[in-house]
């Protein structure tokens, strides 16, 4: 389990070094930190199986993030902001609380598998 200094310096330590993959599943994250927005580079982003709520504003600075995996966490809403993530390819938000499904969600022209099973 990363406490949330960890988790900023983790998040810190991969913007000074360019990362293109960041993997922070099953470490009983309850909230995505602003900070993550810094990470311009990111492609691939694994928040599997924590207890994430919300998906805040500063995910649609990750526009070349294509792989973005929420999938077994407690979130109960897809932001329209998402579309910000253009090259999105790969976008798994099953096994959440979900209820609604944005229209704006077709503007991911990218998008080639969607999963939101189980919510």
């Amino acid at each position: 389990m990363t406490d949330r200094a960890e988790l900023l310096e983790i998040i810190e330590k991969a913007a000074r070094e360019g990362v293109t993959e960041l993997d922070l599943s099953g470490e009983g994250i309850t909230e995505i930190p602003e900070c993550i927005g810094q990470l311009t580079n990111l492609q691939y982003l694994n928040l599997d199986d924590n207890q994430i709520t919300e998906i805040p504003e500063c995910i649609g600075q990750l526009t070349n993030l294509q792989y973005l995996n929420l999938k077994r966490n407690k979130i109960t809403n897809i932001p329209e902001y998402i579309v910000q993530l253009t090259n999105l390819q790969y976008l798994n938000l099953g096994r959440n609380k979900i209820t609604n499904i944005p229209e704006c969600i077709d503007q991911l022209t990218n998008l080639q598998q969607l999963d939101l099973s189980d919510n």
